[in-house]
């Protein structure tokens, strides 16, 4: 199920990319959703979708800078192992 939302969902992306570039001929297609925005909706739009991208791309290497410390921290706790934390 997962598989098939992120075929149809990067079909339609593409299809749009096309589409609005085949209504604007002197510009090449979108290369982000940003510039697609703009392109479909205008700045308003586009700067929403900066900002949301923006705010998710944060979020995610927070959590990943979390996951990253809670393994290290649960690592140097374990005294009795020899692992590399403890070796160095």
């Amino acid at each position: 199920v997962c598989a098939f939302l992120a075929m149809n969902t990067m079909q339609s992306i593409n299809r749009s990319r096309y589409l609005v570039s085949s209504s604007s001929q002197q510009q090449p297609p979108p290369t982000s959703y940003v510039d697609l925005t703009k392109l479909a909706l205008g700045d308003a739009a586009s700067k929403l979708v900066f900002t949301l991208t923006l705010v998710a791309s944060l979020g995610v290497s927070a959590t990943y800078i979390v996951f990253v410390g809670q393994t290290l921290a649960s690592l140097s706790a374990d005294a009795l192992s020899g692992n590399i934390v403890h070796t160095l």
